[in-house]
């Protein structure tokens, strides 16, 4: 009998096993990356809602308006800075065993709209 019989049959169980681990990590990596975004939008819309609140469009406290909207949205607020006219936030994400924080300001900064 060949001594190579059945080789194929490995090669391709291997190949077919790389291919469902490089599926799942690019899968989990597309995960991360909507989550990020997702991320990144609750934080800017923290820092915008806050910044109404500073300069009078809306009622509230700016820091507990931001801390609520990250709560809810499933992420944590770690850093709240309120400067004259302009709110600093800083949020943490934890995903998937990965934590990562994001930051935005909104407000009026130097005389200007940001």
């Amino acid at each position: 009998m060949n001594s190579e019989s059945g080789s194929a049959t490995v090669w391709v169980l291997g190949m077919c096993v790389a291919l469902v681990i490089f599926a799942s990590a690019a899968i989990s990596a597309s995960a991360l990356a909507s989550a990020d975004t997702a991320f990144q939008g609750s934080v800017d819309r923290a820092a915008l809602g806050a910044a109404d609140i500073l300069v009078g469009v809306s009622a509230g406290t700016p820091c507990l308006y931001a801390q609520e909207l990250l709560r809810r949205e499933g992420f944590s607020l770690t850093a709240c800075d309120v400067a004259h006219s302009s709110v600093r936030i800083q949020a943490e994400a934890s995903r998937v065993g990965f934590t990562w924080s994001r930051k935005a300001r909104a407000g009026v900064i130097n005389g200007g709209a940001q």
